[in-house]
């Protein structure tokens, strides 16, 4: 079963929003309740930046970038 985004969901470059939303979305679960996995948050930080740096539309809050 395959599932395809909706064009209102998928950017020119062929990312979707919902990557963005689950990337924004793990990062900010990461820290509490359960234990920092300082391996895994860096490797979504970096992916995070990353975006950041390709102009997609993704920011982030002081708060929500620990690392």
């Amino acid at each position: 079963m395959s599932t395809t985004a909706t064009d209102s969901n998928l950017r020119p470059d062929g990312i979707t929003n919902d990557l963005c939303e689950v990337l924004r979305k793990f990062h900010q679960e990461s820290c509490y309740p359960r234990p920092y996995d300082f391996e895994l948050a860096e490797a979504v930080n970096d992916i995070l930046f990353l975006m950041q740096k390709v102009n997609w539309n993704v920011t982030i809050s002081r708060e929500d970038a620990r690392l």
